[in-house]
């Protein structure tokens, strides 16, 4: 599987102050697993990558995540969950 973005470059929006209502989050749960061969963007790319997401009752987690490219390998994990019914992007 190969995933491309290919987007023209834009200045990138400043990040809104308008709280995000996430409380939708609260009622779904979800496991997913994307694994890739390799993945084409501008200027960067990536020769095997994956993550794997779990949604829990609001709280998203991603761990593993892994890319690998430049010759080394990134590797991440990250945890959110909303203070409230809202939260900011």
């Amino acid at each position: 599987m190969t995933a491309v973005f290919d987007q023209p470059e834009t200045e990138p929006e400043a990040p809104s102050e308008t709280p995000l209502d996430a409380s939708f989050l609260t009622g779904l749960n979800a496991d997913i697993q994307v694994r890739a061969d390799s993945i084409a963007m501008p200027k960067v790319s990536v020769n095997r990558g994956g993550f794997h997401l779990r949604l829990e009752d609001g709280r998203l987690r991603i761990d593993p995540l892994e890319l690998k490219l430049a010759g080394g390998t990134v590797k991440a994990s990250a945890t959110a969950q909303p203070a409230g019914s809202q939260c900011h992007p």
